[in-house]
């Protein structure tokens, strides 16, 4: 959350003229960070608690989704979150950190490439967003296009039955 928070100072002094709301949910420490943004003025929207079942309908107001991982954790390098996954099925346009399972990815055609613990970058990849939008559409429909030929539950499982079929698991 530390990235997300630096990125978005960062973002909101260079960007003076940008007038939409930054919405994260939020919880612990966090929850101190976004209040003491809002109180410097910053448009920040921090949620404690949004239902699972509300979270398609914030992504779909979203003009970027943040996917992440953002952070330095050993764990960061070798993964891609969930939220990506959900993103990209639902066609919105996402922000990724690079990692070595981020491979599967291209910046700019179907998500926005980052680097991980760099707020920098992360600002950079918001900037671009906003000044891109027809750009950002096209990114969100070739990234639901990668979805649906390689990271849908149905491409998933047929990976792994040719992969078990390969190895007579089967």
């Amino acid at each position: 959350m530390s990235q997300i928070l630096k990125a978005y100072c960062i973002h909101d002094v260079k960007a003076e003229a940008y007038n939409q709301p930054f919405f994260a949910p939020a919880k612990g420490a966090a929850i101190r960070d976004f209040a003491a943004l809002v109180n410097d003025g910053v448009k920040v929207d921090y949620k404690t608690w949004v239902p699972f079942a509300d979270l398609p309908s914030y992504m779909q107001l979203a003009d970027v989704c943040l996917g992440g991982p953002f952070g330095d954790t050993i764990q960061s390098q070798f993964v891609i979150t969930g939220k990506t996954y959900q993103l990209l099925q639902m066609g919105r346009p996402v922000i990724v950190g690079q990692n070595l399972e981020s491979g599967i990815f291209t910046d700019k055609s179907n998500v926005l490439i980052v680097k991980q613990n760099n707020a920098d970058s992360l600002a950079g990849a918001i900037l671009w967003a906003q000044s891109h939008p027809v750009e950002l559409k096209k990114i969100g429909q070739n990234g639901r296009k990668l979805y649906q030929n390689k990271l849908s539950n149905c491409q998933l499982s047929e990976q792994l039955r040719l992969m078990f079929t390969n190895k007579n698991l089967l």
